[in-house]
């Protein structure tokens, strides 16, 4: 007599409540069964998608390309250093871009890098003992503020005012804009008005009305002293 089969059992899915049982510890089932199913939706309540533990912080989010804030700041006082506090021009190319924009007092826009690296030079050549000494440095979205406060002897020409020998203490602020790891563009503010006076080449607050008047005459007689002596060497200069 043929004997017939068994009734099989019905077949669930992976996941099927019917087959679901009570976890004991470990995420064991009471028959000794791993739940899968309920250990991976416990598990990614406290793994993200990186692979490591879920943070209540969002991460640092990149500026200026691949760099954080942080990055940011000490490459700005880099910069700060090399540049503009020890007056090293070859930093100047490892810094900035090519199609640098700089923005600066009284003057047009200074366009590439070679032009403000000879911008720096004639600073240094008037101010050769000049420092920096940065006060404050903020960084955010890619830009970054520096309040800076300069000291320096004049030495050279400056701005056509012939070397006084006085020495003058300006603070700047400085944006800038960075793209990547280089700056692409910065914004200079400072008062040129403090530096004349500190030159005396603006006459003292307190003088009296003839004194501003004769303080006026002389400058004036000595920066075109200044410019004749300057085209005469030209003169020569081309013969």
């Amino acid at each position: 007599m043929t004997q017939l089969p068994r009734a099989m059992p019905p077949i669930t899915r992976m996941g099927d409540p019917r087959r679901r049982r009570p976890l004991t510890a470990g995420g064991r089932s009471a028959a000794g069964r791993v739940d899968y199913q309920g250990l991976r939706a416990s598990t990614d309540q406290d793994i993200g998608r990186s692979g490591g533990p879920r943070s209540s912080r969002p991460p640092t989010a990149p500026l200026g390309g691949t760099m954080t804030e942080d990055d940011l700041r000490d490459l700005a006082r880099e910069i700060a250093d090399q540049v503009w506090h020890r007056g090293r021009l070859a930093a100047i190319d490892d810094h900035f871009r090519e199609d640098l924009v700089a923005h600066v007092p009284e003057r047009p826009a200074v366009r590439g890098r070679r032009a403000y690296r000879e911008l720096i030079l004639a600073t240094r050549t008037s101010f050769p003992d000049l420092r920096q000494e940065v006060d404050l440095v903020i960084a955010q979205s890619g830009t970054v503020v520096l309040r800076s406060r300069y000291l320096g002897t004049q030495r050279g020409e400056h701005d056509g005012i012939p070397p006084t020998g006085r020495r003058v203490e300006i603070t700047e602020l400085l944006w800038l804009r960075f793209d990547g790891d280089q700056v692409a563009e910065l914004w200079q503010e400072l008062n040129n008005l403090t530096v004349l006076d500190q030159l005396g080449v603006i006459p003292p607050r307190q003088a009296t009305e003839f004194a501003r008047f004769r303080h006026v005459l002389r400058t004036v007689g000595r920066l075109a002293a200044l410019k004749a002596r300057s085209v005469a060497a030209q003169r020569r200069g081309a013969k």
